[in-house]
């Protein structure tokens, strides 16, 4: 996998911080870049999408993943209908 092409260890926010300490690393998923992050004010985690420059609650990035293996399940039984 391509490492992360925004700048996203220099990311500065006051109301913001990288979850995990700073330590957290973006994931490539269905070709957007997200990455979590803590609010400071709200004590919440969100996800970052650099692509779309929007937050994205924990809800809304488990719809994605969701929806992401989903159409893998689909293709991986449609692969196995193919032997």
């Amino acid at each position: 996998m391509n490492d992360c092409p925004y700048n996203w260890k220099d990311w500065c926010n006051v109301l913001w911080t990288i979850a995990c300490g700073g330590n957290e690393i973006p994931s490539c998923i269905n070709g957007k870049w997200y990455l979590m992050v803590l609010n400071l004010k709200e004590n919440k985690y969100y996800y970052y999408c650099f692509n779309e420059d929007v937050f994205k609650t924990e809800k809304e990035f488990e719809e994605i993943l969701s929806s992401m293996q989903s159409t893998l399940g689909y293709a991986k039984k449609w692969n196995s209908r193919e032997k």
